[in-house]
């Protein structure tokens, strides 16, 4: 007997908080701006791809993944040749600091080369 005097109490009080509702009214001028927001034109896709990139999280994880991949490209120079210092870096013949034309490899960056191996075995 005492849950349903419970539930009517609680019935009760779930129907006696309506009473002093009113009715919702927009802000000023909401109607004004909806029918403006309509007669935009749609966004094309350049517009929404260049929204996408300057967004703050792209741009930081942009350059969070660039550090990244100059910090290893740094630590696999350091630790494939060791023994090698700036300065034999630096020694180069005038012929071979400008002879691009008998280069044969033509990426930017070799990650994994013939000379590392040999390196690593000495």
């Amino acid at each position: 007997m005492t849950q349903k005097n419970n539930m009517e109490k609680r019935i009760e009080e779930a129907l006696n908080s309506f009473d002093g509702i009113q009715r919702a009214s927009p802000q000023p001028f909401f109607y004004t701006r909806l029918k403006a927001r309509l007669n935009q034109p749609e966004k094309g896709i350049w517009e929404n791809v260049s929204s996408f990139i300057t967004r703050p999280a792209m741009l930081f994880a942009t350059v969070f993944i660039i550090l990244l991949l100059n910090i290893s490209i740094l630590y696999k120079n350091h630790i494939s040749a060791p023994g090698i210092t700036a300065a034999d870096q630096l020694e180069q013949t005038p012929s071979d600091a400008f002879d691009v034309a008998s280069n044969t490899n033509t990426t930017i960056y070799t990650i994994w080369s013939q000379d590392n191996e040999q390196r690593i075995q000495k």
